[in-house]
């Protein structure tokens, strides 16, 4: 190495660092944000082009610098894009795009990173240059460093940080390339043994079985060896077949057609009738042509409240049946030509909620001081709304997100008994979730506004159940693996395998509160982390966890273990990141 400047205090790929860090937002699968949440992510392009610059050498010569510089960032072009708004309309804006370069996502591999490595290799004389970050966070810094071949050195005093780093930067390199017999119970399930098989796992609609069918062939194919990423999940489903053995009456099927999730309304009392009131921002479901879907809010003759009746496609094209039929809209003065306006507002804005009970959309009954005071109160309710189910398509190729009433069945399923929570809560080591929220006032927290005093009240009875069921069952998996032979004779696996587990669980709890959101525009269930705030949330959706849907507990593993292994498939194997409690030590 020289005293030579180095690129970057010369010059910078700041547009496609800038495009490639927007364009990494959108990465749903493999990307490191998936593995678990923390707020202060850096992004992996971002974090490769300061590498890069920083380790390389400027040439010192004009020509040689940019192709050095297009050798990293590539490009920017402007291209026509489309995309699809949520009513289904195809939308087409010019945008600039980076083409080539090695910071766009799905290039970390590309040729071009060798010539990287060797440039780097070559100025560092043949050494493997020593990175640390002592402040490592979510651990996209050290995790570029080793793609570049770096002995990298990563901590952080914050233990969440320093588990996220655990997970990504140190179980997957630990354990690469390693594999081991699957466990004796995955002979139970033909379909995880072709997926096994197959090498992924596959998603499969009804009744559709597997291809094994005999019993010997699955015994057989069952002893194989597998790495790391399959031990989870065979651990995992052991966890989910476990958890969804306790919940079956929890999470009935309806017609054999799986839930994706259950849609939910707070409701406020009247003050004239004292009937409930169904807090929603909007009457709409879908929007999208061809599958519309919305809630018409009928008033009980007894002023105890609303029903609601399922509008479809059908009916947007007869409006008027619609206004004959409900004396009520009349009164409201919904028309044909406003019917879409009405659906769009709902009950409630900002200044505050009309009443189908009493009276008409624009006359406020209660205003978010009253909310506020009803919720300090314990006024609130909540009022089951619609179901959404995954249908198969008419030509049987692929589903859709179908919406209906919920059933009897399924309103009574979510009411929880004392004596369930007692049940679970007991084994575990923290009990209920009887920890006080911080006061009002404290930044980023607006539930505890509206009445919301511990943590537990984040979460609806059966979510608060079933994820009381998860953690006791994952427990009981770390337990079992602590003293399998494969912890013997590998010391850490058990650890590892612990970590993608809790990941999964902590995923599927940002998909998993009574503060999510349905969003309109892409039919799913948000996160409880949109941002980094605790904002109250009026019409919320709740996932069927223990069901092949997200913010269920398959999917959410999967996604964990999706950017696990692309983090094991990281240049350089070494990495050292130091427990967090021997840090305190060194400080005390």
């Amino acid at each position: 190495m020289t005293d030579k400047p180095r690129l970057i205090e010369v010059a910078f790929p700041l547009e496609q660092a800038s495009l490639t860090s927007v364009h990494e937002k959108n990465v749903r699968h493999g990307h490191i944000s998936t593995l678990h949440i923390w707020p202060a992510r850096r992004p992996l392009a971002a974090s490769r082009a300061a590498l890069l610059c920083t380790l390389l050498p400027d040439p010192g010569d004009a020509k040689k610098r940019q192709e050095l510089l297009d050798l990293i960032g590539g490009t920017v072009v402007t291209k026509l894009v489309t995309t699809e708004d949520e009513e289904g309309n195809s939308v087409s804006e010019e945008k600039k795009v980076v083409e080539g370069g090695v910071l766009v996502w799905g290039n970390e591999n590309a040729p071009a990173m060798d010539d990287l490595r060797a440039a780097i290799k070559k100025f560092y004389g043949g050494n493997a240059p020593k990175v640390l970050d002592p402040f490592a966070g979510g651990g996209a810094i050290p995790l570029e460093a080793m793609r570049l071949g770096c002995d990298v050195t990563s901590a952080d005093l914050n233990p969440v940080a320093w588990f996220i780093q655990k997970c990504t930067l140190e179980y997957p390199q630990q354990f690469a390339g390693k594999k081991w017999p699957l466990p004796e119970f995955v002979r139970d399930w033909p379909d995880f043994v072709e997926d096994f098989i197959v090498g992924k796992i596959k998603k499969r609609k009804g009744e559709q079985k597997p291809h094994f069918t005999d019993l010997k062939q699955i015994q057989l194919l069952a002893l194989s060896d597998a790495n790391l990423a399959w031990h989870v999940r065979a651990w995992g489903r052991w966890v989910l077949e476990r958890s969804r053995q306790e919940l079956a009456a929890n999470y009935p099927a309806v017609d054999g057609e799986p839930t994706v999730a259950y849609l939910w309304a707070r409701t406020a009392r009247d003050p004239q009738t004292t009937g409930r009131i169904p807090l929603l921002k909007t009457f709409w479901l879908c929007k999208k042509r061809g599958n519309q879907a919305a809630l018409l809010p009928v008033p009980n003759s007894d002023g105890s409240g609303v029903t609601f009746r399922l509008l479809r496609d059908a009916d947007f094209k007869q409006p008027n049946d619609i206004l004959n039929k409900h004396e009520f809209l009349r009164r409201w003065e919904v028309t044909a030509e406003n019917l879409n306006e009405f659906l769009k507002n709902g009950t409630m804005n900002r200044a505050g909620v009309w009443s189908p009970c009493s009276g008409r959309p624009g006359v406020i009954a209660l205003t978010m001081d009253d909310l506020r005071r009803q919720g300090q109160q314990g006024l609130l309710g909540a009022q089951m709304t619609s179901v959404v189910v995954d249908r198969m398509k008419p030509s049987g190729k692929g589903t859709f997100k179908h919406y209906r009433l919920p059933t009897e069945s399924e309103i009574s399923a979510a009411t929880i008994e004392q004596e369930m929570f007692d049940e679970v809560f007991s084994l575990l080591p923290g009990g209920m979730l009887d920890e006080a929220l911080p006061p009002p006032g404290t930044l980023g927290f607006r539930v505890n506004r509206y009445g919301f005093t511990k943590w537990k009240h984040l979460f609806s009875p059966r979510q608060l159940l079933a994820l009381g069921v998860f953690t006791k069952n994952v427990r009981l998996a770390i337990e079992a693996l602590k003293s399998s032979k494969i912890e013997t004779d590998s010391p850490g696996f058990s650890q590892a395998i612990a970590g993608q587990l809790v990941c999964g669980f902590d995923r599927m709890l940002d998909f998993n509160s009574n503060i999510v959101s349905w969003i309109l525009s892409v039919e799913a269930i948000g996160h409880t982390f949109a941002r980094f705030a605790l904002p109250m949330c009026w019409d919320y959706s709740e996932s069927a966890m223990v069901n092949e849907c997200r913010g269920g507990w398959s999917m959410c593993l999967e996604a964990t273990l999706e950017a696990a292994e692309t983090a094991s498939r990281a240049t350089h194997p070494h990495v050292l990141v130091p427990k967090i409690i021997d840090v305190y030590k060194r400080q005390a």
